[in-house]
Parts: C-alpha cells; structure tokens; sequence
C-alpha cells in the first residue's frame, strides 16, 4: 500500500511539473521575443543543418558518425524550434499521466 501511495505521488509529481510546462510553451509562443528567436536562430539553425546533411550524404564517402551526429542536431532544432510541437509532445505525457492517476483512483 506505501508504494502504491508513493506512486500516486510522484505521478501527481510529475503531472503538476508537466502542465507548469505547458503553460509555459503556451505564454512563450505568444511573445514577440519568441517569434524573434524563431526567426533568428531556430529557423535558419534547422535549414542549415539540413543543407549540411545534404551535402554530406552526397558526399563521395560519407561520414556516417557526422551524418548521425548532424541528425541529431537537426532533430533537436525541430523539436524545439517549434514550441506547439513540443507543447503537443507534453499535452499527450500529460494524458498519458491522468490515465495512470485516475485508473488507480
């Protein structure tokens, strides 16, 4: 019974941080400072990893720990560039949680 309430707990834990989080995402992607940043950075970060992929996987040998390494970059600056997507990501570990929380309930 302990470990059943501890983990009640730290779903309600975790569930809490995680609408904290989008809460956040929402107010952030309202900002002009975000759309600056968007715009600025993530944006062309993105694009130019992906011409540098490109231009490596032409390549006559192609370095495939630079290929997944670019890979990985580009993954992260998509995922974070677009905070809806991120802020979508965290709405379904969100549902994901309730469901755990309320079937135990």
């Amino acid at each position: 019974m302990n470990n059943q309430i501890t983990t009640v707990e730290l779903l309600r834990e975790t569930e809490a941080k995680t609408i904290r989080i989008v809460e956040a995402l929402q107010g952030t992607q309202k900002t002009k400072e975000w759309r600056t940043l968007k715009e600025e950075i993530f944006d062309g970060f993105a694009s130019s990893l992906e011409r540098e992929i490109k231009s490596e996987a032409r390549s006559e040998n192609p370095n495939p720990q630079k290929l997944n390494r670019l890979s990985g970059k580009l993954e992260w600056a998509e995922r974070f560039s677009d905070l809806a997507k991120l802020e979508d990501y965290y709405k379904i570990q969100l549902k994901n949680l309730k469901i755990k929380l309320y079937e135990k309930e």
